[in-house]
């Protein structure tokens, strides 16, 4: 009697109930129970809707670059020798009348003349000191001679040869290079041995170096070492026989009988 007064009433039996709740899971309407073949191609079809979206987090879609590889234009590499390189256009040039001491000044040729001319002279390294004008100083062999400067790069790199920066106490071995275009020296490019043996700074900024002349070099090797800031330096090849061929007319002069 309970059980019919429930079902008059309008309650519903459990299978219905079920059906109902599968039914609006599977996004049917209640009308009655939904297949379970329906059910699993609408789950496929909302899996499907979801997948169409991007839920990563913004550090892992974003890259953080402000620019486009596609639209950013792209710098090529010069491998081309150096332009306008620090060069000295004007220098004056001051001979000095010549000495009566009986020892001419030490110049780097001397530390090798025990090698002899047979035998080829090692390479060195040395700061070149570029011209740009009509020419380069060009002294005589064991000639002493003032150079003025006034360019920026090569004055600082005068006060840091006096204050020790050379391989002669005050002074050093650099190399004069004559380029008209400053363009970097290559290899093959002649110059001119100098020693610097004195410095001495002038109130107007200037700087005026006493350079006794040595040998000719042709260059090995050119490069910008980052402890020079913007100078050059090279490995140099001195020709032994140069030497021997400066020394022959003071010796033929210094003979009597050859003198006659």
């Amino acid at each position: 009697g309970s059980a019919g007064s429930l079902v008059g009433r309008g309650s519903r039996p459990p299978s219905s109930g079920a059906g109902s709740v599968a039914g609006s899971r599977c996004g049917g309407s209640n009308r009655g129970p939904t297949p379970l073949s329906s059910c699993r191609s609408t789950s496929a079809g909302s899996l499907t809707s979801h997948s169409q979206h991007d839920y990563r987090p913004p550090s892992v879609a974003h890259t953080g670059r402000l620019w486009s590889e596609e639209g950013c234009p792209r710098l090529t590499p010069h491998g081309r020798p150096a332009q306008h390189v620090p060069a000295i256009k004007s220098v004056k040039v001051r001979t000095m009348g010549a000495s009566v001491e009986p020892v001419p000044p030490c110049v780097w040729t001397d530390g090798v003349m025990h090698l002899g001319g047979e035998d080829s002279w090692p390479a060195h390294a040395l700061p070149l000191f570029v011209f740009c004008g009509r020419d380069r100083p060009r002294p005589g062999y064991r000639e002493e001679v003032k150079i003025t400067l006034t360019e920026e790069k090569y004055v600082n790199f005068g006060l840091r040869m006096r204050c020790g920066g050379g391989d002669r106490y005050a002074g050093g071995t650099i190399g004069l290079v004559h380029s008209p275009m400053r363009d970097e020296a290559h290899p093959g490019t002649e110059g001119q041995l100098v020693m610097v043996t004195n410095i001495i700074v002038q109130p107007d900024g200037s700087v005026v170096l006493t350079v006794v002349g040595d040998l000719p070099f042709r260059i090995r090797k050119a490069w910008f070492p980052r402890g020079l800031r913007g100078l050059q330096a090279a490995f140099v090849d001195v020709d032994p026989t140069a030497a021997y061929q400066d020394l022959l007319l003071p010796t033929c002069d210094s003979e009597r009988p050859i003198a006659r």
